[in-house]
């Protein structure tokens, strides 16, 4: 006679062990998913603008598909002062999820709030503004992008003597549509950073604070 297998009812235990696992991951994924998006959003800033970047903080919503980056900074490159280029307080990003698995995030809004910007010329003439890259690729345009920058601090050291002047651009949410990608923001900030100050790529200083030099009149010629 054939004994019939008579299956055990899971114990009181085994849901607790598993409530306990799933639990855990849950905890695993809310502390390691903002640091591992942080380690891909600065290897892409960097990538894209050709400087040292560091992130203190993502924080994510849990109700509103939307993100902050707290604390970001841009280092100057190779050939400038080794020191801070941009502080950037806070970016409040607004996005759409993908509709299918591997698709693309579509940016609705991005609002970057500027603590400070230096503006520095190398004793070469050169300024370190963000190297303007390729245009980002399909998917990567941004419904509307919100600018906040305020105090521009230029240093000029192509002249021997150094020469600083601040200037306040006054953007107070500048707004601008359909930017793409970052390197979208980069050509935005260069060109208002430019416009707003003055200084121009192939000179040594902008005309306010160009040294004036008043030329001598001619001596006379010797008599005969």
């Amino acid at each position: 006679m054939k004994k019939t297998a008579i299956m055990k009812k899971p114990s009181g235990s085994f849901f607790a062990l598993r409530a306990g696992l799933v639990l855990l991951a849950l905890c695993l994924g809310i502390f390691l998913f903002p640091h591992a998006v942080k380690a891909l959003i600065q290897y892409s800033l960097s990538q894209t603008s050709g400087l040292p970047v560091e992130i203190d903080e993502i924080q994510f919503s849990l109700t509103r598909p939307r993100f902050l980056i707290k604390d970001l900074e841009f280092s100057n490159g190779k050939g400038f002062p080794a020191s801070s280029l941009a502080r950037i307080g806070e970016i409040e990003v607004h996005y759409l999820p993908p509709a299918t698995i591997g698709g693309w995030f579509e940016l609705k809004k991005v609002e970057v709030d500027f603590q400070e910007f230096r503006l520095v010329r190398n004793e070469g003439g050169s300024l370190n503004l963000p190297a303007l890259r390729p245009l980002a690729a399909r998917g990567e345009t941004i419904d509307e992008l919100v600018l906040n920058l305020g105090p521009v601090i230029y240093t000029d050291l192509s002249g021997g003597q150094p020469i600083q002047q601040t200037f306040d651009l006054e953007l107070d949410k500048a707004v601008y549509r359909k930017v793409k990608g970052v390197p979208g923001i980069l050509e935005i900030l260069n060109w208002e950073i430019l416009k707003r100050t003055g200084v121009e790529e192939g000179t040594s200083s902008p005309p306010e604070i160009r040294p004036v030099v008043e030329s001598e009149p001619a001596s006379p010629p010797p008599a005969k």
